[in-house]
């Protein structure tokens, strides 16, 4: 797993592989028991760290002391994402104890390692630990509790609390956390990388939790995640718009951290090298009693259908007080910071009592913000100071994202809808098209900032603004002039990762450049000349421009050059932040920077007083209660009540 940060000038937050196994054919699995065997099977036998343990002893192979070694001194040393380790040491405790191909030295080791350990940022010890993001605060949480309940009666050393006190001392903070999810979603939407982090502590808890509640609860959560995989992916690929991605998971699903989780739950792909590595979310999933409701396995399932699904994930800052959510009251300063709004105006004040409270002056993802922030505070200097580098701030926000996805059997199109548009995104994907596993096309205006995030594929310098209806998506890049506080440089132009060798053909036309893959089709526009760059980038010089992405398919369109002919003599008038476009298959389309946007002169809403609408699911904002259907198949979450029933 990576450490992952979003580094502004105002906050730096969020911040053995695989062998490739190139000799065994692929093999496609019919269950998820016969899944899970042909993924543990697959794992080399000398994978290394705590997941690799697990999943060694899962297929009764020798593991050693020296196999886990790396992860923990990462523990014992609390180094950033020592979290993630100390979560594979508790499944492995939990399942293999007493297991033989456990060495007592081992168990030794690994139990004096989760005692020593500090399970929050309040506990004693100076460190870099990221605890508030998303992820992190529900791994550390469930590794409190259940290290609390499997050394119930022993002294923690770090603290000097027993096990049953860290237990109730964990008990409200996931209670809080699973709260917050139940009513906002997730405001790490649709992580490839993220989810994986939540999976593996969720499944812990779902595994091991003593407490039936907390591990109903966990369960459902899992289920959260898993609906919002199923709605949003294309044939096992998780290829949409994300809150959190990097370069690597962004350009392939091939690359995806939860490509081995999805294939696990639904099949959708073969089974492939890149999927042969001891994940954490992966090999949770292959060794728990966890297992997918009937109807998200079939709405996982079900690929020939079209359909739309719009959502709206984490909250709108202006109403939290509404919601309960105050901006000055200490117990929620985590949602906010779990949103990444640490260097907000409106919570900058609350998040400089937190530095304080919790000696966060050493900590290096703040860059020395910490200590500054709490002396302009206490000056009454703070508020002015951030506003003056607010657009270096805002990079890490995940506030109120309204993502629209649009899937047929030949392609999918998913597209973050006016998300901050023209503030810098520190890892945001903001609209992404997918026709196979790594047949994958999106725009980014690069970025390149103190610390990292945004970088070169990575979020943007500068968002877009962005709108999608059905198969047709327009994304405006209106970057301001200047650099902002924060940024090294500012590259001169936007680009699109178009790989040529994963379509099976790829033309271009009238500024328009055109991909088949299969039966479907995918058109690019750019308003200002583009040029390709090596096999796989098209950059289009100007901070300014407008790209349109149409997506066909043969059923629809016919052959590729009927598609190809109809859009490039379809008239377009795109530049100076605005564009309209005659498509060919929904008519007039106009977006603009400030405007409307408009279908057949139509307004397609951007905002929506909605949690889903699809086939599936449709609820309210902020809904307690979710009904999803497929098939023969419901699955209510009842999170109000803390019930999940499965039809």
């Amino acid at each position: 797993m990576k450490t992952a940060r979003f580094m502004t000038l105002a906050s730096i937050i969020f911040g053995l592989g695989f062998s490739v196994l190139a000799a065994l054919p692929a093999r496609s699995a019919e269950t998820r028991e016969d899944r899970a065997e042909l993924f543990l099977s697959r794992i080399p036998a000398n994978s290394m760290g705590a997941y690799g343990a697990v999943a060694r002893m899962a297929k009764s192979r020798e593991v050693k002391l020296s196999d886990i070694l790396g992860d923990l001194d990462h523990v014992n040393s609390r180094r950033d994402c020592a979290d993630f380790k100390a979560a594979g040491f508790l499944r492995m405790l939990y399942l293999y104890r007493d297991n033989p191909e456990m060495p007592p030295e081992m168990r030794r080791q690994v139990e004096d390692a989760l005692l020593n350990f500090k399970y929050w940022i309040d506990e004693p010890g100076k460190d870099s630990m990221c605890y508030w993001s998303e992820n992190h605060q529900i791994i550390f949480h469930s590794c409190e509790y259940l290290a609390g309940a499997y050394f119930k009666d022993k002294l923690f050393s770090n603290n000097g609390m027993t096990g049953q006190q860290h237990m109730e001392k964990a008990l409200p903070m996931l209670e809080q956390w699973f709260g917050w999810r139940e009513r906002f979603g997730f405001s790490e939407w649709q992580s490839n990388v993220y989810y994986c982090e939540d999976l593996f502590a969720l499944l812990n808890l779902a595994d091991f939790a003593p407490d039936p509640n907390i591990r109903e609860r966990a369960a459902m959560a899992v289920d959260q995640i898993a609906l919002n995989m199923a709605l949003n992916s294309f044939r096992g690929n998780f290829t949409t718009s994300h809150g959190r991605s990097y370069s690597r998971e962004n350009r392939s699903a091939r690359e995806e951290d939860t490509q081995s989780f999805m294939h696990l739950l639904w099949g959708l792909r073969e089974f492939s090298p890149e999927m042969a590595q001891a994940d954490g979310a992966a090999v949770s999933l292959a060794t728990s009693s966890y297992r997918l409701p009937p109807a998200l396995y079939n709405l996982g399932r079900d690929t020939e259908n079209t359909f739309e699904n719009y959502q709206a994930l984490g909250i709108d800052l202006e109403h939290a007080e509404q919601l309960g959510l105050s901006k000055k009251e200490f117990p929620n300063g985590m949602f906010f910071w779990g949103m990444g709004m640490y260097a907000h105006p409106d919570t900058i004040d609350l998040s400089a009592r937190m530095w304080e409270q919790y000696n966060l002056y050493g900590n290096a993802f703040f860059l020395g913000l910490a200590r500054t922030g709490v002396w302009l505070s206490k000056r009454g200097k703070l508020d002015d100071f951030i506003r003056r580098i607010y657009d270096a701030a805002e990079g890490a926000f995940l506030d109120n994202a309204h993502i629209y996805t649009y899937r047929t059997p030949e392609y999918i199109l998913s597209t973050a809808l006016d998300f901050h548009p023209g503030r810098i995104g520190a890892q945001q994907t903001i609209w992404q098209a997918g026709l196979g596993t790594d047949a994958v096309v999106y725009t980014t205006f690069p970025g390149s900032v103190i610390g990292g995030s945004p970088g070169y594929w990575q979020g943007n310098g500068s968002n877009p603004r962005a709108a999608q209806y059905q198969n047709v998506m327009v994304a405006i890049y209106n970057a301001p002039l200047g650099t902002a506080a924060g940024e090294n440089f500012r590259y001169g132009f936007t680009h699109a990762w178009f790989p040529r060798k994963a379509f099976d053909e790829v033309k271009t036309g009238r500024g328009w450049t055109f991909a088949r893959k299969g039966n479907g089709y995918l058109a690019l526009y750019s308003a200002g000349p583009a040029f390709w760059s090596g096999s796989s980038e098209l950059v289009a010089p100007g901070i300014r421009n407008v790209w349109v992405c149409e997506l066909g398919n043969a059923a629809s369109n016919g052959a590729f050059e009927n598609f190809m002919n109809k859009i490039t003599s379809a008239k377009i008038v795109a530049g100076r932040g605005k564009v309209q476009y005659s498509s060919p298959s929904l008519g007039e389309v106009s977006f603009s920077w400030a405007g409307p946007f408009l279908v057949n002169g139509r307004e397609i809403p951007l905002r929506r007083k909605i949690r889903y609408d699809n086939p599936y699911v449709r609820a309210q904002r902020y809904s307690e209660r979710l009904e999803i259907t497929s098939g023969a198949n419901t699955l209510i979450l009842n999170f109000k009540n803390g019930e999940r029933i499965i039809r």
